[in-house]
Parts: structure tokens; sequence; C-alpha cells
């Protein structure tokens, strides 16, 4: 029985934290939301601390194959020392706020109004989420080599979403323990509304930024992509005035002389990338060929 609620957590776990990856962007190192840290919870509350080896299962099998999914050239030996750590915080994280909220949660006097019970969740669960959230960054900056210039963005993003899920997830399941469904509130689905509103809030926030951060982003390499092409147009211009200019003096079938050459040298030398021009007639001589640019090398005898 232990080893099924054990493999059923990690499996629960596994599939929330893949719909939550799936919103999530590649170049973010935490979720906005993460209702797998709601859910280890009050599986750890039902089903005892001892299940905690599903929360690490769980988050170790989703962290590893996204990982795997989006990596470029890292060695899979980091990545998977990564997420174990990763999957060691959440573990942790998980197994201390089920401690923490236990005894609040079954006290001999029932939390019955929601106003007492969300006032309940709003101390314990953000102090809770600083466990993942702290190890996470600390794995992310040895091992992954996370910019200390983003580490206070990550780390707010890895509380928050953590949170945001532990409140969400919390009071739609508790009541479904049986353990705890004498000592939790008849209407807790009206102390999930306001959480529920606040997610759905910051995930349509979340993807519109993410919408604009592209739109930008396009913006920018359409905008390049039309300079570079500007510019090519311009060099081409030049070029092909270089050599209209070289046709049209000897356009004429006459030979031109020096000092016209000298003219259309000293006019063609003001142009960008022109650096040099020689007059090297040639009379023709029998048996001879024309001049010619040759590389010599030297030959051992």
């Amino acid at each position: 029985m232990r080893l099924v609620q054990i493999f059923s957590l990690a499996l629960g776990y596994f599939a929330l934290a893949q719909l939550a990856l799936m919103f999530n962007s590649p170049s973010s190192h935490a979720v906005i939301l993460w209702p797998a840290a709601g859910l280890a919870i009050v599986a750890l509350l039902g089903w005892g601390i001892a299940r905690w080896p599903g929360v690490w299962l769980g988050y170790f099998a989703s962290d590893l194959l996204y990982r795997l999914q989006t990596a470029t050239s890292e060695d899979h030996t980091t990545l998977i020392a990564l997420s174990a750590l990763l999957a060691c915080g959440a573990s942790l994280q998980a197994v201390l706020s089920a401690r923490l909220l236990r005894p609040a949660l079954q006290r001999s006097a029932p939390l019955e109004h929601e106003q007492q019970t969300f006032r309940c969740l709003l101390q314990a669960i953000p102090l809770c989420s600083l466990i993942a959230a702290s190890i996470g960054c600390m794995g992310l900056t040895l091992l992954q080599g996370l910019p200390s210039a983003r580490l206070l963005e990550t780390w707010l993003t890895w509380w928050a979403g953590d949170t945001l899920g532990i409140l969400l997830v919390l009071p739609l399941l508790l009541p479904l323990l049986p353990s705890l469904r004498s000592h939790w509130p008849k209407r807790a689905l009206h102390i999930a509304i306001p959480p529920l509103v606040t997610c759905a809030l910051v995930i349509l926030g979340d993807i519109g930024l993410q919408r604009l951060e592209r739109a930008n982003w396009q913006a920018r390499l359409t905008a390049a992509g039309e300079d570079i092409r500007d510019l090519l147009a311009i060099q081409m211009t030049r070029q092909s005035q270089r050599l209209l200019a070289v046709s049209d003096l000897f356009d004429t079938g006459v030979e031109p002389s020096a000092h016209q050459l000298e003219r259309f040298a000293r006019r063609a030398l003001t142009m960008d990338g022109l650096h040099a021009l020689a007059w090297v007639p040639w009379h023709g001589c029998q048996g001879l060929p024309p001049p010619s640019v040759r590389s010599s090398s030297a030959t051992s005898g």
C-alpha cells in the first residue's frame, strides 16, 4: 500500500509539473505557477510524511525530462545532478510544510470561518515556499551558472509560483482527505476562489508578456534585416558605379591616354573601397603572352 501511494504521488506530481511547464518560457528558470507543490503537501498530510519519495521521484522525472528537451550542449551528468538537487529541495519543502500545517489543520477547535482559515494559510505557506526557491537558485547558480543579475528575479518567481500553487490546490484537495474532513470548513471552495482568480490573472498576464516579448523580438529582427538589406544595396550600388565608370572609359574603342587615366584614377580613388589604380599599357610583342599575375614559390633544386 505504501509503494502504491508513493508511485501515485509521483505520477500526480509529474502530471501537474508537466502541465505547468507547458506554459513556461524556455528562457525562464522558474515557473510562475507550480500547483504540484500543493499536491505534495496534501498527499503528505493525508498519507503520511513517509511518502515523501513520491515527491522526489515526480519532481526529478519532470525536471530532468524538461531539461533534456530544452538543453543544447550541456553535460547530461550536470543536468541529472541539478534535477536531483532541485527534487531534494521540493521534497524538503513538502515535508516541512506538512509538519507545520498539520497542527493548525487538526487542532481541536476546527477552523469554521473562511477568513480565519485563509489567514492561517497566508501565514504558513509563504514561509514554507522559501525552501525550494532558495535551494533551486543555489543549484542553478552552482551547476548551471545562473547570472547574478537574474538571481533575485528567479528566486522571486520561484517563490511566488510555489506559494500560488499551494494556495490554489490546498483548499480544493484537503476536504477530500478523511483524516482532515471534520476539521476543515465545509465551504472550502470559497477559500480557494481568491487564489484561483489570482492564479488565473497571473497566468494570463504571463502569457501576455511572453507574446509581447516575442512581438518585440520579431520587430527588432525585422528592423535589423531591413538595415542589412539597405546596407547591402548601398554597397552593391557603389560597386556597380565603379564597374560602369571603368566600362565607360574603355567603351569608346580607343585606348585612353595616360592623362585620361590619371583623371579617371583621381576621381575613382575618392570612392570607398578603392585604394589604388595603375596604368600598365601593353604593346604586344610577338611570342609573348599578355601580362598576368602569377604566384611563385621557392622550390628546392
